[in-house]
């Protein structure tokens, strides 16, 4: 599922610059921690140092946030964000080879699965961001389901299950299957464009 996902409004950039204002950081963590997370985890760190990096990665935020201008030298948000994390992985993966030794392979491999280019890091940590915001979605609607609703859905379309197999095991027709998944879509992407309309009317406010 390929949904946009609007900058970050400048407002609760604005906001982070007060330390102590918990609801904004809240909100900003729960948009962005589990992507960094990802995308750590995804260029081959184990969980715990996946944990640091994204400790380092929101500290950078906070110090940056008191000086952040959205203009040609940082560019957008998300893109600098994304910046910020590929090179706490690297950094993180060099000084692992150099405290190991340059014979381990093990961390040369992860450091070469970490994109090599700007536009690399950038469509890897979209991919990651599309996965949010599938999350976010489904998170929001999933209490408007049966569970066995849901099971369907998430078998067939996240876990790529037959939907024959799933329907005959669950006692649902063909075509009630379909309807099923069907309503299900519809709810998480009307979800995912409310989430974007709220983040776009905030920017203009």
């Amino acid at each position: 599922m390929n949904y946009h996902w609007p900058d970050t409004r400048h407002t609760l950039i604005a906001r982070l610059k007060n330390l102590d204002d918990q609801a904004s950081w809240e909100e900003f963590l729960a948009m962005y921690e589990p992507l960094i997370l990802r995308y750590a985890l995804r260029r081959g760190l184990q969980h715990a140092d996946a944990a640091d990096i994204c400790q380092r990665v929101l500290w950078s935020v906070a110090r940056a946030a008191d000086s952040w201008a959205v203009g040609k030298e940082f560019g957008s948000f998300r893109a600098w964000l994304a910046k910020v994390t590929r090179n706490a992985v690297i950094n993180l993966l060099e000084r692992e080879t150099h405290h190991w030794g340059t014979g381990d392979s093990l961390s040369f491999e992860r450091l070469t699965q970490v994109p090599s280019t700007p536009h690399e890091c950038m469509s890897l940590w979209n991919k990651e961001h599309e996965i949010q915001i599938f999350q976010l979605a489904s998170t929001r609607v999933r209490s408007r389901f049966q569970e066995e609703s849901w099971s369907l859905f998430w078998r067939t379309t996240v876990c790529a299950e037959s939907i024959d197999t799933v329907a005959q095991e669950l006692g649902k027709s063909l075509g009630a299957a379909y309807a099923i998944r069907s309503r299900i879509l519809v709810a998480i992407r009307e979800a995912a464009q409310a989430i974007a309309k709220e983040e776009t009317e905030g920017e203009s406010s």
